[in-house]
């Protein structure tokens, strides 16, 4: 198994974690979250070791850049007093570390659109209302499965 793998795997793992601990106690798993970071950080250095220097840098760049969106999502939350909670913002920052900047944006789109589509079937059929909740995890977690298909069936 190569490294890209791992480190493809490794995220569904920890989003597969974190969807079952949000849909059960609306919280995300603080273990998962120190482990998975452990987990990708050695990842990296074993990938870094490996390829070429050039490209390690720019693996670096990337993963800075991801973090710093998860970082942005934090603060977003905690502007938005808990409208998006603090857990989707750290588990944001993991998943920007393993992705890097633009695979990041895209797994926060599709689970935004993902989510808002749900939300809107919910409010159709009267099973929610306006200030309803939804954990966003499966939501990242789908979008996440959805981003690796993308990979693998367009090369992306």
């Amino acid at each position: 198994m190569s490294g890209l793998w791992i480190m493809r795997l490794l995220p569904v793992i920890f989003l597969g974690v974190n969807t079952i601990t949000d849909l059960r106690k609306k919280q995300v798993s603080l273990i998962s979250l120190a482990v998975f970071l452990v987990a990708g950080i050695g990842a990296i250095l074993l990938l870094c070791k490996i390829e070429d220097p050039y490209v390690s840098i720019e693996t670096l760049r990337s993963m800075a850049f991801g973090v710093l969106a998860g970082v942005l999502l934090l603060l977003l939350s905690l502007a938005s007093d808990g409208a998006i909670g603090k857990g989707d913002g750290l588990v944001t920052i993991i998943m920007g570390f393993y992705l890097g900047l633009w695979r990041v944006l895209v797994l926060l789109m599709g689970s935004f659109l993902t989510c808002g589509f749900f939300g809107a079937i919910l409010l159709w059929r009267k099973r929610a209302g306006r200030k309803s909740r939804l954990p966003l995890m499966p939501f990242m977690l789908i979008s996440y499965l959805g981003l690796i298909t993308m990979e693998v069936i367009l090369g992306w």
